[in-house]
Order: C-alpha cells, then sequence, then structure tokens
C-alpha cells in the first residue's frame, strides 16, 4: 500500500453508524450523518500529524447521502491527509453507490491515489435486533461489550459490503474509474469465491 507494504494500520475515530440496530432509528442515524458530514470526525485525533508511526494511516469519513456535501467532506478528508476513504455499504440517498451522481466523487478518489475502505462499523449487514430476541438474556459480544459482532452476525455480516461491490462491478464504476481500488476490512474472505462467481 503506497509502498509500505502490508506493514501499515488503517486509523479511524469510532463513530457509531447505522449498524447495532440504528437503521431501525433513522433519527438517529440521520444526527450521526449531520456530525460526519460537519467534518467533526477529521477533527478527531486521527490527523496524520498526530500519528508517530508512519505505518498509521488516517481514515476519511464520506456518507454519500448527499453529493454536494459528499464531495466537501472528500475535499477535506484529503486536505486533511487522510489515506483511506471510509463509504457506506447502504444505499444511502436512496441511491446504489454506483449512481451517476457519485461519479464525480469516485473521479476524485482515483485521482487523489487513496483507498476506498467497506467496513464493518460502518453499514454492515449485521442482523436486526429482533433476530437477537430469542426470550433469553443477550449475550455479550464476541470481545465481552453489548454492542458488536456476535455469532449470529457473522454468516451475513459482509453482505452490504458484497451488494455495494456487487454495484460498482456491475454498473461499471471500476471501468470508468480503472483506478479506483476498494478495501473490505474485518468482514472476513470465506465469502470472496462464491461472490466471485455470482459476478461471473
Amino acid at each position: 500500500y503506497r509502498a509500505r507494504g502490508p506493514g501499515f494500520q488503517a486509523a479511524a475515530a469510532r463513530v457509531h453508524g447505522p449498524g447495532g440496530g440504528h437503521q431501525e432509528k433513522p433519527d438517529i442515524w440521520s444526527q450521526c450523518q449531520s456530525v460526519v458530514s460537519s467534518h467533526d470526525h477529521h477533527e478527531m485525533p486521527t490527523a496524520p500529524a498526530s500519528f508517530a508511526d508512519e505505518r498509521l494511516v488516517a481514515v476519511g469519513i464520506v456518507p454519500l447521502r448527499d453529493p454536494e456535501r459528499a464531495a466537501t467532506a472528500l475535499d477535506r478528508a484529503l486536505a486533511e491527509g487522510c489515506d483511506t476513504i471510509l463509504v457506506q455499504t447502504t444505499t444511502e440517498g436512496g441511491r446504489a453507490p454506483s449512481h451517476l451522481a457519485n461519479d464525480p466523487l469516485w473521479a476524485r478518489v482515483e485521482e487523489a491515489g487513496v483507498a476506498l475502505l467497506c467496513h464493518i462499523g460502518f453499514g454492515t449487514g449485521t442482523l436486526r435486533r429482533g433476530w437477537h430476541d430469542n426470550g433469553r438474556p443477550l449475550p455479550p459480544d464476541h470481545i465481552g461489550g453489548g454492542e458488536n459482532v456476535r455469532a449470529r452476525d457473522l454468516p451475513s455480516v459482509h453482505h452490504n459490503a458484497e451488494k455495494f461491490l456487487t454495484c460498482m462491478v456491475l454498473d461499471g464504476v471500476f471501468d470508468r474509474f480503472p483506478g479506483l481500488r476498494c478495501g473490505v476490512i474485518e468482514l472476513g474472505a470465506s465469502w470472496v469465491p462464491g461472490f466471485l462467481r455470482s459476478l461471473d
């Protein structure tokens, strides 16, 4: 990655998106959108200047709901020195990520030479809360907390990223912008062979 090889770590502030049940609470997610789009995220200590180790790369968050605000957020993230751009893997603004309205954004990302990221914590396919309600106390997640991924989430946690990439591939985004790169982070890889067969 940018001549750094595999020995790098992307660092992003924790922003609670629609995972963990917020897809059922659009008012909360709208507030999150407002905060992120106002660039508060980029003011957090993910700015590259605060990194003592050059292997750490900053992650900028760019919501896709409003193309104009997305462009502003992207410019700010790039100006701050972010090397990767985290995007939502849902239908932001009721549009596919491959919608032509996003083409200027993908062109700018390609031109800047940074990578897109699909991440487990930002628009994942975790189950809605109802699927966890079996009449028993909710167990802690795999790291002992209360709001993260549990075992029954794992078979579907990659679904939104898979749908995101399906749109990007089949609608020709990677053909129009051949230098555009996208990483899928903390979503496993066992699904990839079947996904590639489906695309073919």
